[in-house]
């Protein structure tokens, strides 16, 4: 036995009616139909022909419960494109309204059952758009089903695929998310150092102690476990000196290394710099010959901008106890040479609390009202005072021996 239901909608109704055909004799029998009126709020007419695909699917269901039959083939007609596409179709992709129905009829029934029929063809037609008593009792579709249901299954009509307009598909809704993603560049080692530690002289001693661990798991013998020597320290600061440098200076360092004059717009032309042997970048001059430190004849040039300027000034201004904006740059200059150096050094000094104390003025006593003799005009002498009145030791006569 086969189950066939037909569905059918108009703006006034829609429902569905169920027959049962004898495989073999091609008989069919009516069995039941459902008919509902449409909402008072209107709906579009594909949207009326789901609601009547879903009275189908639940006719469909209610019968093999009832006639205990749920091993038999059940066929479901509707003369809808629109809503056989929506039934055929994933109900995630449509709006709520329809994907709530086409979710339940795909639960009810098999989605690849559902037919398409033309109207003239479909007994729910008269459910749909009404007809009298008299014209049901002998409408011969009403009661036997469209012709080709007393056929072989190779007469049926073909289920076609046709294409749906666009504005009536019930799509839903793409939302596109814009999401703004922040990239963060990874922090060199050097950054985490320079903003962890306060001081000049902790941060070259941090980098002294990285810099031998490095060596030291190069080596698999005769690894240094002393205190940090001299060298090291000075190793430390050339590598902090130099990444500072590249950070600064990195296109005239590139040109340096390349025999190439820097820029004429570079801030370091009247330097005339050059790179040592280390690769660190050092004012240029005249005092090759001068029997001075090569850090004083050559100092290294470092911008006014940077961290660890900021920290090498307030080493110096700590160094010379809290002392003022020439003595620090003086001593400054013995080993560093800082672009626009008397307004970083100064920024710093002017930070530092202790210093604000130290060179805040000393109060001074307020002393008493003159006395009226002295604010006021009088004839000479007129007032006199006497300020000593003795003892005088005087001499009477002079000579050798002679005793006071």
């Amino acid at each position: 036995m086969e189950i066939h239901v037909f569905a059918d909608s108009s703006i006034k109704a829609y429902g569905a009616v169920a027959y049962i055909r004898h495989k073999r004799t091609f008989e069919v029998q009516f069995v039941l139909s459902k008919t509902r009126v449409a909402p008072v709020k209107k709906l579009t007419l594909p949207r009326l022909e789901l609601l009547g695909a879903l009275i189908a699917a639940r006719i469909a269901s209610y019968l093999k419960r009832l006639l205990r039959i749920s091993a038999c083939d059940t066929y479901c007609w509707t003369d809808s494109s629109i809503a056989l596409n929506w039934i055929k179709g994933s109900a995630i992709r449509w709006k709520q309204f329809v994907a709530n129905r086409v979710r339940e009829i795909q639960t009810l029934t098999d989605p690849g059952k559902w037919k398409f029929c033309e109207g003239r063809e479909n007994p729910a037609d008269l459910l749909s758009r009404g007809c009298s008593a008299q014209k049901l009792l002998n409408s011969e579709i009403w009661w036997s089903g469209a012709r080709w249901l007393s056929q072989p299954k190779y007469l049926w009509p073909a289920t076609v695929e046709r294409k749906i307009p666009e504005e009536i598909t019930e799509l839903k809704g793409v939302k596109t998310v814009v999401q703004n993603i922040t990239v963060q560049k990874p922090e060199h080692p050097f950054h985490c150092l320079f903003n962890k530690c306060s001081s000049w002289g902790k941060v070259v001693r941090v980098a002294a102690w990285c810099l031998r661990f490095i060596k030291n798991l190069q080596k698999t013998n005769d690894k240094t476990k002393t205190f940090l020597l001299t060298s090291e320290f000075e190793e430390a600061q050339n590598v902090i000196l130099k990444y500072v440098q590249e950070e600064a200076f990195h296109e005239e360092i590139q040109r340096l290394k390349i025999n190439k004059p820097i820029k004429t717009h570079s801030k370091l032309l009247a330097l005339c710099p050059y790179l040592d042997g280390n690769e660190i970048l050092r004012v240029g001059g005249r005092l090759r010959h001068a029997k001075l430190h090569e850090n004083t004849k050559y100092p290294v040039i470092l911008p006014k901008d940077h961290v660890v300027t900021d920290l090498i000034i307030r080493h110096y201004h700590l160094k010379y106890l809290h002392s003022g904006n020439q003595l620090v740059h003086s001593a400054i200059r013995q080993r560093y040479w800082i672009l626009c150096a008397r307004v970083a050094i100064k920024r710093i000094i002017w930070k530092c609390v202790r210093g604000a104390r130290l060179r805040s003025a000393l109060s001074q006593q307020l002393m008493g009202d003159l006395p009226p003799s002295r604010v006021n005009p009088s004839r000479a002498f007129s007032k006199v005072g006497v300020d000593l009145s003795g003892p005088f030791q005087v001499k009477p006569r002079k000579g050798r021996g002679i005793r006071p």
